[in-house]
């Protein structure tokens, strides 16, 4: 379990799927996010493509919990594909539940995540990608430490307008992101705190355990940027989507 001052990332859980279903019927958050057009997804489907993901090693998967709200799951978020020769891996992120857009409530989730990548997986890149159009999670992903690496010229069709894919990527930093934690990332341990002002990582602690490619990330209000392959597919990354199970 991943904990910082705003949210707390966990093992996603049977009893979040009804949860997860909504943000995958809901509209708005799927044109924000990328991936295939928005299709009626029943929770019965969602919860099958989740038990699918549970069981491959290539898909690390979080659920985003409200510290301030007693356990409540705003959203969810992940890795995979991972390249273990090159030591990169592609991240994605949904917050769903719109009160929490625009507080901050992603940005920390993305810290998390990266550090988790970088700290105990040892991973060297992260990197994603999101419509040009969604300004709000391209801001988020620029104070996490990302940059735009490049862009696919109106490549994704959302909306009823072609938008361009941005692609931007985090390199690790060793004097920064490789800061000696000692038990910080174990059970039990004192909190690591992170001399990144800017990944807002106060507390971290580990335990247990149709031209539509948009994948990357947050959109954030629209954060999320997790494009996701629809249920019914094979589940497979597909310049991200893939992960996220709608």
């Amino acid at each position: 379990m991943l904990t910082g001052e705003l949210v707390t990332l966990r093992p996603i859980e049977p009893d979040d799927y009804p949860a997860l279903a909504v943000f995958a019927n809901d509209v708005e958050l799927e044109l924000l996010g990328g991936g295939d057009p928005p299709t009626p997804t029943p929770q019965a489907s969602v919860a099958a493509a989740y038990e699918q993901l549970r069981e491959n090693p290539d898909s690390i998967n979080f659920a985003i919990i409200a510290n301030e709200a007693e356990g409540k799951l705003i959203g969810q978020c992940g890795l995979w594909r991972h390249d273990q020769l090159g030591r990169t891996v592609e991240l994605g992120i949904t917050i769903g539940v719109r009160e929490y857009w625009g507080r901050g409530y992603g940005r920390e989730a993305v810290a998390l995540l990266v550090g988790y990548a970088f700290r105990l997986r040892n991973m060297r890149k992260v990197h994603l990608s999101v419509h040009a159009n969604n300004t709000r999670a391209i801001r988020s992903y620029t104070a996490a430490g990302f940059i735009e690496e490049g862009r696919l010229r109106e490549h994704v069709w959302s909306d009823g307008a072609y938008v361009d894919l941005v692609l931007m990527g985090r390199l690790r930093r060793p004097d920064e992101d490789l800061i000696a934690v000692g038990t910080a990332l174990t059970t039990g341990g004192p909190p690591l705190r992170s001399q990144r002002a800017e990944l807002r990582v106060l507390r971290y602690r580990c335990g247990s355990s149709s031209g539509n490619t948009s994948s990357g990330g947050l959109f954030l209000g629209g954060e999320r940027g997790a494009g996701a392959q629809r249920v019914g597919d094979d589940l497979r990354a597909e310049g991200g989507p893939g992960q996220f199970p709608w």
